[in-house]
């Protein structure tokens, strides 16, 4: 099978080496034509496929002559067809030699013939730009792949390697997955931890303190320091500044653990705004405190969470400004932890 490119058609045409033969005698091909052949493996024009047939000049039928001569033992040399352009037939010699405008015919090899791909008459499958030569058809498996397979293998051979890349980057970024889960587990983990051993004990005491109404959440300090406690009061509807010292005093009665904690730290949010030593939290807790000495042993015992006296120790000389100092600072206390 053969493929003829015409001028102005909208894709090559495959059709049989004899008709291909046919039409370049009977003079149907114009000359800007292009032939593509396996055995070529290029496109080219009529004319220059001397091993098909000459084309005739305009008006004028091919014409063909044989000859044969005698070769010694009796054999016969059949000479192959050749045409003219002419329109005449030219006179034979006994020796085809002696004929000097006749071109050699080329020899063919007697191999077996090579298996064609399958086209759909419907569908023809693409061709290779004609103005562009047409690549060699590799070899699979012992036998010729045809022009219009190779797109397709290229293809899938390049989704093939896409694929496997994307597979590699996956494989690579798996060990963010590990450490994202591990890193969970690890939260997860501590959050029940602090759940079970502080809070859920705090919330079944402040629910039999005086003030069952609040809302306090507590932990290890920074979730996980063994000697600190945090404790977040995020309501308590019935506190205010005139029974704030007794809320603390019951709030201390219901901390779970308590011979644990060196520090205890209070605040209204999430990060701390005052702390306790450990000592100082117990003793609000004794009971031995009331009233006025109450409310100045809470103040001369506060301080900030780095661990700070808020309270300096030496105060002014001057007894009413130590007062207003004090009264700023309790008021500031009371205010973190119920909003009033």
């Amino acid at each position: 099978m053969m493929f003829i490119s015409v001028p102005g058609a909208p894709e090559a045409q495959q059709m049989p080496r004899t008709e291909v033969k046919r039409k370049m005698a009977s003079g149907d091909l114009p000359p800007e034509a292009l032939i593509w052949s396996e055995k070529q493996n290029e496109w080219k024009a009529p004319a220059a496929i001397s091993s098909l047939i000459t084309l005739p000049e305009a008006g004028q039928p091919a014409q063909v002559a044989t000859t044969s001569t005698p070769y010694p033992g009796g054999k016969t040399k059949v000479q192959v067809a050749v045409a003219r352009s002419t329109g005449t037939i030219p006179k034979l010699k006994a020796n085809p030699q002696d004929q000097p405008s006749a071109k050699p015919v080329a020899k063919v090899k007697p191999t077996s013939p090579k298996p064609l791909p399958k086209v759909k008459a419907t569908s023809p499958k693409p061709l290779p730009n004609p103005g562009a030569a047409a690549p060699s058809s590799p070899q699979v498996s012992g036998h010729t792949a045809s022009p219009a397979t190779q797109p397709t293998k290229l293809s899938n051979r390049a989704a093939e390697m896409v694929a496997e890349e994307a597979a590699q980057k996956k494989k690579g970024y798996a060990w963010i997955k590990y450490l994202c889960a591990f890193v969970t587990v690890i939260v997860l983990g501590l959050l029940g931890f602090n759940w079970f051993y502080v809070n859920a004990p705090l919330q079944e005491k402040i629910a039999e303190s005086t003030h069952p109404e609040a809302s306090i959440f507590g932990h290890l300090g920074g979730f996980f320091q063994s000697d600190a406690l945090a404790l977040h009061v995020w309501g308590a509807p019935d506190v205010n500044e005139h029974n704030f010292p007794e809320f603390l005093v019951s709030l201390s009665a219901s901390t779970p653990h308590a011979q644990r904690w060196d520090q205890v730290s209070l605040t209204g949010g999430w990060l701390a705004e005052y702390s306790f030593t450990g000592k100082a939290w117990r003793r609000l807790s004794s009971g031995t405190y009331e009233g006025e000495g109450l409310r100045n042993f809470i103040i001369d015992n506060l301080r900030s969470p780095s661990g700070r006296k808020v309270m300096p120790a030496n105060t002014s000389l001057d007894f009413e400004r130590t007062e207003q100092l004090r009264e700023s600072v309790w008021k500031g206390f009371v205010k973190s932890l119920t909003g009033s």
